[in-house]
């Protein structure tokens, strides 16, 4: 079960206006899910625009 995180709209923002964002943070806080569920599709990479 993935659990939406208040951020996502500020990285895709960022995404759109950066070539290369950082996300940082503590250990086992969803930092990769959450790139995992912006930007990948059934193993399929999107752009950040889409």
């Amino acid at each position: 079960m993935y659990i939406r995180r208040a951020i996502e709209k500020t990285i895709l923002d960022d995404a759109k206006q950066f070539p290369c964002i950082t996300i940082y943070g503590a250990r086992q806080v969803g930092k990769s899910t959450v790139v995992a569920h912006l930007w990948y599709e059934g193993g399929q990479k999107l752009e950040a625009g889409t």
